[in-house]
């Protein structure tokens, strides 16, 4: 009956141990699950930021050169502007698109 008793209280005493091991094993996985979601969130936004970078150096771009054709344009209006007054002929052009800003 000794003996009995003494298998079941091991038997009792390894269950808990599984229990507990099992327990610590689920937060062990949820914990690295969170830590995974954590990274890949990180990852996502580090991705999100390079690409946002990109674009606003692309639509710089576009914007200097955009600025560079008006420049470009006011420059060519003024000198025809000038021609014209030299020949003493009024511009075809409004003035608010031959002045430089």
């Amino acid at each position: 009956q000794r003996i009995l008793d003494s298998e079941e209280k091991k038997s009792a005493e390894l269950m808990a141990i599984s229990c507990q091991l099992q327990s610590e094993m689920a937060q062990l996985i949820a914990k690295n699950e969170m830590a995974l979601r954590t990274h890949r969130r990180a990852r996502n936004r580090s991705i999100d930021a390079r690409h946002q970078h990109r674009t606003e150096m692309a639509l710089r771009d576009e914007i200097s050169e955009i600025e560079n054709a008006i420049r470009t344009e006011r420059l060519k209006a003024n000198k025809f502007r000038s021609s014209l007054s030299v020949l003493h002929v009024d511009s075809p052009y409004p003035p608010h698109l031959t002045q430089s800003r």
